[in-house]
C-alpha cells in the first residue's frame, strides 16, 4: 500500500495573529485530509473490529481538528484583547496621575484652609476675651464719664449732650449693645480732649456787676473761662467744680481780660497776658 507523505510549513512566520491562526488551520485541514486520504486507500474488506477501530480513529482526528482549530481561533482574539486591555491600561494610568495631581493640589489648599480656619479661631477667641474685658469695665466707664462731665464747660456740654442721652443710667441694665456703648463713651471723651487743646471763644449772657449783661467769654480747654462785657469794666473768671463752674467777678481784671480776648481776636499785638488760674 502506497502512503503519501504530506510536508507542512509556514511560508512567512512573521504574519499576525489573525494570519497565523488561519495558517495553523490550514495545516491541520491538511493533516486531516492526508489521514483521510491514508484511511481510504485501506482495502474495503476489512473485519467488523478493524472497521470499528478506524471508525474510533476518525472521530479522534476529527475531534483533535475541532480542538485545534478553537485553540488557533481563541489564540488569535486573545492577542486582538490583549491589544485592547494595554490601551485601556495606558488610559487608566494617565487618568490616576491626574487625579493624584488634583488631590495633591486639593491637599494643598486644605492645609492653607485649616491654618486659616485655626487663625480666625484663635482671633475669635482673642475677641471673645477682649469683649468679655470690655463688658466688665464699660459700666465704670459710663459712671466715670457721668462724673467727669459735671467739671466740662458749658459750651463742651451743649456738643456732647446727645452723647450722654444714650449713657444707661444703670450699667447693669443697659439694652444697648456693648459696641454702641463703648463708642459713646469713647466719643465723649475724644470730645473733651480736642476741647482741652482749644482755645473757644463765645458770647454769653452773665450775671455780671450786679446785673445780667452780654459778654464775650473765652475758654482756655478745661483749665478756666475769663469774660468780660463790651465796655470792659467788669470781668468774670470761671474754674471747673465737682457741681459744675463757677465764676469769680474780678473788676481788677477786666482790662487784662479785655486785652486776652482781642489778642485772640488779632486786633493787638500778641504779648503776654498775667492772668490768673487755678487747680482744682
Amino acid at each position: 500500500m502506497n502512503m503519501t507523505r504530506v510536508s507542512l510549513s509556514p511560508r512567512n512566520l512573521n504574519l499576525s495573529a489573525v494570519a497565523e491562526a488561519k495558517w495553523t488551520f490550514k495545516r491541520l485541514l491538511a493533516g486531516c485530509c492526508a489521514i483521510a486520504a491514508l484511511l481510504a486507500s485501506f482495502p474495503q474488506a476489512v473485519s467488523a473490529e478493524e472497521s470499528s477501530e478506524v471508525d474510533s480513529l476518525r472521530g479522534m482526528v476529527a475531534e483533535w481538528t475541532d480542538l485545534r482549530r478553537l485553540i488557533a481561533a481563541e489564540q488569535a482574539d486573545w492577542k486582538v484583547e490583549k491589544v485592547y486591555l494595554e490601551e485601556n491600561l495606558d488610559i487608566l494610568k494617565k487618568q490616576i496621575t491626574l487625579i493624584e495631581e488634583k488631590l495633591e493640589e486639593t491637599e494643598g489648599v486644605g492645609e492653607e484652609t485649616l491654618a486659616e480656619l485655626e487663625r480666625l479661631d484663635v482671633r475669635r477667641n482673642q475677641l471673645l476675651e477682649a469683649n468679655g474685658a470690655v463688658q466688665s469695665s464699660v459700666g465704670g466707664l459710663e459712671t466715670s464719664v457721668k462724673r467727669i462731665v459735671k467739671r466740662f464747660p458749658p459750651p463742651l456740654l451743649e456738643t456732647v449732650e446727645p452723647l450722654l442721652r444714650r449713657i444707661p443710667e444703670d450699667p447693669n441694665n443697659a439694652s444697648l449693645p456693648i459696641g454702641q456703648r463703648v463708642q459713646n463713651v469713647v466719643a465723649v471723651v475724644s470730645l473733651a480732649e480736642k476741647f482741652n487743646t482749644s482755645l473757644i471763644k463765645r458770647g454769653e449772657v452773665r450775671q455780671i456787676a450786679g446785673e445780667e449783661k452780654q459778654v464775650w467769654t473765652l475758654y482756655w480747654g478745661l483749665a478756666a473761662s475769663f469774660s468780660t462785657d463790651s465796655e470792659a469794666t467788669s470781668a468774670l473768671i470761671g474754674f471747673p467744680g465737682q457741681d459744675g463752674w463757677t465764676h469769680e467777678e474780678r473788676p481788677e481784671q477786666a482790662a487784662t481780660v479785655a486785652l486776652l480776648i482781642e489778642t485772640y481776636d488779632g486786633t493787638e499785638v500778641p504779648t503776654f497776658v498775667d492772668l490768673p488760674v487755678s487747680l482744682r
